[in-house]
């Protein structure tokens, strides 16, 4: 992670370790959870969508030209910078595809549930493809900001994976 460097991702510049404990160097990202803005204003006019969702999918291809597919994709994971710059956060579940991998699919099932994407419910076995999953997530993204709620809700698990495969 620390090879990539973007405006629209909070980079990593240095990993310390201590005997007891791990230290990360990173952007300074003051402005708070997207999330937390969308919750105090509500929806966002379709101008504003537009560029925070193009703030996205910059910072989602350059990581996808390397091969780098985040999986995780939603407004808890999307910071602001204090001039309202989108910055892509939290790493944890990232897939780094290398050139010596025979195949391109992922297989494992991660994510977060409203986010998820059918490949990855219904055939994370057979392998999915990480720029459509990450592609879908920035979609559920884009209807959040402009409808200020998610398009798939609900607390039954089984049922909310049923409505986003069979949608």
């Amino acid at each position: 992670m620390k090879a990539l460097r973007h405006r629209n991702i909070v980079n990593l510049y240095e990993v310390l370790m201590s005997s007891k404990h791990i230290y990360m160097v990173m952007d300074l990202v003051e402005g708070g959870e997207l999330y937390d803005e969308l919750t105090r204003r509500g929806p966002f006019s379709e101008k504003e969508a537009r560029d925070y969702y193009r703030q996205l999918t910059e910072g989602m291809i350059y990581c996808h030209t390397r091969r780098v597919y985040h999986r995780d994709l939603k407004f808890d994971n999307l910071l602001l910078d204090k001039n309202g710059v989108i910055k892509i956060g939290d790493f944890g579940l990232v897939s780094i595809k290398g050139a010596e991998s025979s195949s391109d699919l992922l297989h494992t099932q991660v994510g977060t549930p409203h986010y998820t994407a059918p490949e990855i419910i219904a055939r994370a076995s057979t392998g999915y493809d990480g720029v459509k999953v990450d592609v879908w997530s920035s979609g559920i993204f884009l209807y959040g900001l402009v409808a200020g709620s998610l398009p798939f809700m609900d607390e039954d698990f089984e049922l909310l994976y049923i409505n986003i495969v069979n949608r």
